[in-house]
């Protein structure tokens, strides 16, 4: 959008005059205290510093000044993208109006005009299931690099130990949100839990460290490993904890065809992935069981294979926009992962659709303007976001939306 680098820019600017001067919006609330939130609670003085910068109101009215916070309530998508465009664009956010059933709709639109959300993402603009803490990590790292930091360097993916039950489409962010020191997991080990939804009293301190760089966590997380005698001799192991390839004598993950492999249950399959020394022994072996013949027989004509039936050993950076669209639904997820990265990703999406060189609104066809509401849904997902960007300003977006979201 036009005005999009304009805004980002503002808000940096009104953000350092945030951290420099501290805000008294608890007064404005009227809130001096929260009845359910004692001074010896653990996230007392954190709650308190975000009140009163602004970024929270209660749960209730205050009644003398008293109100309730509810730390351990479940935050909703909604209330979570509210209080980050509060922390990052403050000014504008005091601006908007949250009268209503949708009350949080100006954060959202301005969430995606300052590239905080893109169209598509939390389910479509769904903000009313609780947020889960894979989709604020997203929302954090780009709310860090909307504040201007770089990251130096990135944790290794081992110091987050269940980095693997992550959903692709996260791992960088939640890897990118340790590294900034933003998070540090939910127990000694570095444990995530990505699909736990967050309470208000944690996002306030998630958020105290987006605003404090004092206050974030040592990245270095200590894993201790237990002592000899305590391990478990691997013949004591139950028959029914071993993974197939872990039994003796069965066929390893690198000699697997394509059908073994989607022969597994789904818990399996993040083991079958983590069981390769690294990302690029995983992908080698991805374009062998994909690209020609396999151990299995399997060839690239096979309705299995991730190429969909185009001939030879084409990696997937060198298929055309049109050759991923030709992909089964249940193909794409593979095709996603082989990048190894989000970024890789972007930069093969990037380029694909500069090649295919227009989207349907660009060949003729019905303009956005006039595009229903299932239309819209009906787009892939990489194309919401040029359809959000085709509008000239964020108020033409919000008259589309209003005029046909139902």
């Amino acid at each position: 959008m036009k005005n999009r680098a304009i805004r980002i820019v503002a808000c940096i600017l009104v953000l350092t005059a945030l951290l420099i001067v501290s805000g008294s919006a608890a007064d404005t609330y009227g809130i001096t205290s929260f009845s359910d939130v004692a001074a010896d609670y653990w996230g007392y003085d954190t709650i308190m510093d975000m009140t009163e910068r602004g970024l929270f109101k209660g749960t209730t009215e205050p009644i003398n000044g008293v109100g309730t916070f509810s730390p351990e309530k479940t935050m909703t998508r909604a209330e979570f993208v509210t209080v980050a465009m509060r922390a990052v664009c403050p000014e504008e956010a005091g601006t908007i109006d949250t009268k209503g059933e949708q009350w949080w709709k100006g954060f959202y639109f301005l969430a995606l005009e300052t590239g905080i959300l893109k169209a598509g993402e939390l389910d479509n603009g769904d903000l009313s299931q609780p947020m889960s803490r894979e989709e604020m990590a997203m929302v954090m790292v780009r709310c860090v690099e909307i504040i201007g930091e770089l990251l130096s360097e990135r944790v290794e993916i081992s110091r987050i130990s269940d980095y693997y039950t992550i959903s692709v489409y996260y791992r960088d962010y939640v890897r990118d949100c340790f590294s900034f020191g933003l998070l540090c997991g939910v127990d000694e080990a570095g444990t995530f839990a990505p699909a736990k939804a967050l309470t208000r009293a944690e996002v306030a301190t998630v958020l105290n460290r987006l605003l404090d760089k004092s206050a974030r966590v040592n990245v270095e997380i200590e894993i201790e490993v237990e002592a000899e005698d305590s391990v478990v001799p691997e013949e004591e192991i139950e028959e029914d904890e071993k993974l197939p390839w872990e039994e003796a004598g069965a066929k390893q993950p690198g000699d697997y065809t394509w059908e073994d492999y989607l022969a597994l249950p789904d818990e399996e399959k993040d083991s079958f992935f983590e069981s390769f020394e690294s990302v690029d022994a995983f992908d080698k072996w991805l374009n062998k069981v994909n690209g020609g013949s396999t151990s299995g027989g399997s060839t690239a004509g096979d309705s299995s294979d991730i190429q969909s039936g185009i001939a030879g050993n084409k990696k997937p950076e060198d298929y055309s926009w049109e050759e991923y669209l030709a992909l089964p639904d249940e193909q794409k997820d593979a095709f996603f992962e082989s990048f190894g990265s989000t970024e890789a990703f972007d930069e093969w999406l990037e380029k694909a659709r500069g090649e295919a060189g227009e989207y349907p609104w660009e060949n003729g066809e019905k303009q956005p303007k006039d595009y229903t509401w299932e239309e819209y849904l009906a787009l892939p997902d990489e194309q919401k976001d040029a359809f959000f960007e085709s509008f000239e300003s964020l108020e033409e977006f919000d008259k589309w939306l209003t005029k046909n979201q139902p």
